[in-house]
């Protein structure tokens, strides 16, 4: 399947939420964690996270039909999958250099929430897992977004002051108002999550665009790619850690971003791509660039 395909299928599906009225997200998330899937325990990332977020189910764990079968269960009848997309890569030989070479084949399938599925066996170790983020839930409360704060005072030269919400690359400075200056703490956290994500597109980190004067680089990609790559990333930091992105005014901004969706093609798969890479970055899973 080629590359257009698979961008065919996700702006599909994210063009399909939009039209409802859905912001893909910011709608979804999981009361039990990051989505991952019931066999493996393997989070899915990039793309297949937000998918499975937007759906908006209050379950984290996702299987295949097949799966579904072998934990003793099955899909409930008239329950409708999401797609999710990979790419496995394979070797060809050069005809004229005889050369290896690997090209990446995309492939997609569809699976199923727990919710979706009736009479599956949860392995144990899941169920542990199920049965103690229920007990911490329970316990916790107030946020803790220390992941973000921990993000900017490992950063040497990144600097946090008092302001109207804003990244400043020239000066490598997030902004930001007291938590008292918002309607809630989950507005707080998500308008901060999006500004982190902004700053790790500065040149000294995963060099998204930002030029060392600090103005971004058009040729290099869209500023829209780049608001959606904060967007995608701040949605993917306040559900890992368990509040929802709130939205002003979400009609106006569903229909902007619709728009923009369908002008720009594969637009959502590298965002997201992006978006991962740079909350990878901030929970410290990614290195600086060299």
């Amino acid at each position: 399947m080629s590359k257009s395909k698979i961008q065919e299928i996700v702006e599909k599906q994210i063009i399909a939420k939009l039209e409802e009225g859905v912001c893909p997200w910011v709608k979804g998330w999981a009361d039990g964690g990051m989505p991952r899937n019931i066999t493996t325990d393997r989070e899915y990332n990039g793309i297949n996270r937000l998918f499975t977020m937007m759906q908006g189910f209050g379950s984290p764990y996702w299987m295949s039909y097949k799966q579904a079968k072998e934990l003793g269960g099955n899909v409930i009848k008239g329950e409708k999958g999401v797609k999710i997309v990979y790419a496995r890569t394979f070797e060809k030989e050069d005809k004229d250099t005889g050369e290896k070479k690997t090209f990446p084949v995309f492939r997609y399938s569809v699976i199923f929430n727990l919710e979706q599925c009736e009479e599956v066996k949860i392995p144990k170790k899941i169920q542990i897992k199920i049965d103690y983020g229920k007990e911490n839930k329970e316990k916790q409360t107030e946020i803790n977004y220390s992941i973000l704060t921990d993000f900017i005072e490992r950063e040497k030269t990144l600097s946090f002051k008092k302001g109207k919400p804003s990244y400043a690359p020239k000066k490598d400075v997030i902004r930001m108002p007291d938590m008292e200056s918002f309607f809630s703490s989950e507005e707080y956290v998500g308008i901060l999550a999006h500004e982190c994500i902004h700053s790790t597109g500065h040149w000294m980190r995963l060099d998204r665009g930002f030029d060392k004067q600090g103005a971004y680089d058009m040729e290099r990609d869209s500023y829209a790619k780049e608001e959606l790559v904060a967007e995608i990333g701040s949605a993917f930091v306040c559900a890992m850690l368990g509040v929802e992105k709130v939205l002003d005014n979400q009609v106006a901004y569903i229909a902007s971003w619709k728009k923009k969706i369908k002008e720009t093609a594969g637009i959502v798969v590298s965002s997201a791509s992006l978006a991962q890479r740079a909350v990878d970055y901030i929970i410290g899973e990614t290195d600086v660039i060299s």
